[in-house]
């Protein structure tokens, strides 16, 4: 006899937009680079294709997560891809909490101040 139990569980998704990286530092023997990003919210992570030789990557790459608590945090990665091994260009943390107001234009608008302020 085998006995199972689901516990149902309301899951939020989060819908995430990576549009673009700009002014990557120059990571190549040839002064580009190979960049990517990682998403990651607990234990689960996506991660956007490689774009090669560029230091103003165009991603538009779509992806969603779930999480089951508001409390979370979106972490954000970018990376230069190399073979002796990737480097960590940068990160943001985003608080799953500000996310709906992040995704209006209101919310583009301050996050871009809050990357021109660092």
């Amino acid at each position: 006899e085998i006995l199972a139990r689901m516990i149902q569980q309301d899951y939020i998704e989060v819908y995430a937009t990576v549009h673009e990286a700009r002014n990557l530092p120059q990571s190549d023997n040839w002064g580009l680079c190979d960049a990517f990003c990682v998403l990651s919210i607990n234990s689960q992570s996506v991660r956007t294709p490689t774009v090669r030789n560029n230091l103003a990557p165009v991603f538009d790459f779509e992806c969603h997560l779930s999480i089951s608590d508001k409390s979370e945090d979106l972490k954000v990665e970018v990376y230069d891809w190399d073979m002796a091994g990737d480097e960590l260009l940068g990160s943001m943390t985003f608080p799953c909490e500000r996310l709906e107001v992040l995704g209006s234009e209101q919310g583009r608008v301050m996050v871009a101040r809050e990357l021109l302020e660092e």
